[in-house]
């Protein structure tokens, strides 16, 4: 492991230096320490790093190395390696890291040396091609094309568009070079949602747009956040492919998708942060909402998870659909729980407070879990089929 390491990170940079410039995020020890808090299985042996996932690499490298060596200091382009492998190892966990605003600016201090800036930039372009799903459930793959959507794609725009900003005046060659690179990756996640829409997919259609328009959420709050003009080459690029002849109208059907049916639906889920249990497997990790039928059913049939536990992520389920009521995300995972678990609702209810047993046993909530998985996505996928 030790070579791997060494050969890994180029260990001529990795050693200590003797300054340190740069405006810094939080240390590294505690960074990884908040990934295995919230992704515990990225560090596990029997969680396998395919070719595609450096990130993961990363991750293991740097903290088998400072469990060794722990007054090891990163230098700026490691440290930012980190942070970037840490956010896409948690985003579409429970709990994400937070260097989201570390690896969209601070970062890129403009005083930074040349060979810095452009090994920065090397890991952003690599980045576009890392492997997600192993570490997320938000994902699609095309019906027609097969390349896949996932909101780690948004991410990638944020740190792309950060990449972009640092490199206009002083590389403009390249910054061009990664300004194109950008509209064409909003073009093929637009190509991927058309594709759903020419086979009438609809509730494929739904989760594509809902990712897409996460996606372009991410590409603009960056390009804001650097103050880009409307003169802008990046700026100017995405109006166009906004406007609503860009792609047969793709990207205005898709903000009206998202925003009539599915944004209310992806939200935070701060509700499934305290059952920590839910952390421990990434087949636990939670997809797109409001399609939780199936994952409430692997859960309650989870082999790993006890009745104690059972009864917190229903707890948990519960509080959040009476926080968001207007949501019917969570309703749905606690029907596939109740469709999964051997008992059925009679079971569920033993695991919580018998006051909560008898909200899920009538009313609202009750009316929205006894309607079949069937019928509900049936509903959905009428609601993605309109504006066709």
């Amino acid at each position: 492991m030790d070579q791997q390491i060494v050969s890994s990170l180029k260990l001529d940079r990795l050693l200590s230096e003797p300054k340190l410039d740069f405006p810094r995020g939080v240390a590294p020890k505690i960074l990884l320490n908040h990934v295995k808090n919230t992704a515990p299985f990225v560090f596990y042996d029997s969680f396998c790093a395919g070719p595609n996932h450096r990130y993961l690499k990363i991750l293991r490298h740097i903290d088998h190395w400072l469990e060794k060596f722990p007054e090891t200091q990163l230098d700026h382009a490691h440290y930012f390696e980190l942070c970037v492998a840490a956010h896409w190892g948690t985003v579409a966990t429970f709990v994400p890291t937070d260097v989201d605003n570390q690896i969209r600016s601070k970062l890129w201090h403009p005083a930074l040396p040349l060979e810095t800036l452009f090994a920065m930039v090397d890991l952003v372009e690599e980045a576009l091609t890392w492997d997600s799903t192993q570490v997320s459930t938000r994902w699609v793959k095309s019906p027609i094309s097969q390349n896949f959507l996932s909101g780690h794609h948004g991410e990638w725009f944020s740190i792309a568009v950060a990449a972009y900003g640092a490199l206009r005046s002083r590389h403009p060659e390249r910054a061009e070079f990664l300004s194109n690179a950008i509209l064409n990756e909003l073009n093929r996640q637009l190509t991927v949602f058309n594709e759903y829409r020419t086979v009438k997919d609809g509730i494929g259609s739904l989760k594509a747009a809902t990712i897409v328009a996460h996606n372009a959420g991410d590409l603009v709050r960056v390009m804001d956040m650097w103050s880009f003009d409307s003169d802008d080459r990046l700026r100017k690029g995405y109006q166009e492919i906004e406007s609503s002849n860009h792609m047969n109208g793709a990207f205005s059907v898709l903000s009206f998708l998202n925003k009539q049916y599915m944004a209310v639906e992806n939200h935070r889920n701060f509700a499934l942060r305290k059952p920590k249990c839910l952390r421990h497997q990434p087949s636990l990790l939670l997809p797109l909402g409001p399609f939780f039928d199936d994952w409430g059913k692997q859960v309650a049939q989870n082999p790993e998870l006890s009745e104690f536990e059972l009864g917190e992520i229903t707890e948990a389920l519960f509080d959040g659909w009476v926080y968001l009521e207007n949501t019917v995300g969570y309703a749905r995972a606690l029907a596939g729980m109740e469709m999964g678990i051997q008992g059925g609702l009679s079971q569920l209810c033993k695991l919580v407070p018998s006051k909560m047993a008898k909200q899920l046993s009538s009313g609202k909530l009750r009316t929205l879990t006894s309607t079949s998985q069937n019928r509900f996505e049936n509903q959905w996928n009428q609601f993605g089929l309109k504006l066709l």
